[in-house]
């Protein structure tokens, strides 16, 4: 093969590389389910899924919610709405993998991933909540495994972290608009764009890493 076919082929795989992580940056600082402190529409009867991140940190961002509650209110009024720990049931406190990297027998690297609440609300098809601006709040108590730096630095020696479990309250609130007339969510379209893209150019992606090989061997 010629040289400048397999500058070409690399070219092309190097603006893959840059578009894959350009979407994947994209997708983390994009997310349509974060609070932003905006009042947000919603249609009376829709279920709405909340991403909310914490501060706290544990092995593979498990944790355990107890206690939820979740009320709209309105002025003095206000009216229980059901919710769902959408993650509580596929974490397992007791299969927990831990991997710390050290340097020259100190850690590095903790293990720990920020915590991330995934939460389903129900909003009532109650007529007289129609067009009032109300406010969701949310509160629970978080549970999660954690260790700090003496217990990494002992795990990382003897291949098992002794871990205890913490427990915080936590709360959120969102303000929100029950309407019919929802307008259509731009963002989420455009996530959905990006999303089509990365795995499109990964495709491609894959294809030019295997001619280029091919190019190279020959």
């Amino acid at each position: 093969m010629s040289k400048p076919e397999d500058d070409r082929t690399g070219a092309g795989c190097f603006i893959v590389i840059l578009i894959v992580v350009g979407c994947l940056i994209f997708l983390y600082f994009q997310n349509p389910n974060s609070v932003d402190g905006q009042r947000i529409s919603l249609k009376p009867g829709s279920s709405w899924n909340l991403n909310l991140e914490t501060d706290a940190g544990s092995p593979n961002g498990v944790y355990r919610l107890d206690n939820i509650e979740a009320y709209l209110v309105d002025g003095t009024d206000s009216i229980k709405i059901g919710v769902v720990d959408r993650d509580t049931l596929s974490k397992d406190f007791n299969n927990i993998e831990v991997e710390i990297v050290t340097l020259k027998g100190v850690p590095v690297i903790s293990g720990k991933e920020d915590i991330v609440i995934n939460l389903k609300f129900d909003i009532p098809e109650n007529e007289g909540w129609i067009q009032r601006e109300a406010t969701i709040n949310f509160r629970a108590e978080v549970s999660y495994p954690y260790y700090d730096i003496v217990d990494a630095t002992v795990g990382s020696m003897t291949g098992s972290v002794d871990m205890k479990t913490l427990s915080t309250p936590f709360q959120s609130q969102q303000d929100i608009l029950i309407t019919d007339d929802v307008p259509e969510d731009n963002d989420l379209l455009i996530r959905r764009a990006v999303v089509i893209l990365l795995g499109v150019t990964i495709l491609v992606g894959i294809i030019l890493f295997f001619r280029l090989k091919k190019e190279i061997d020959e």
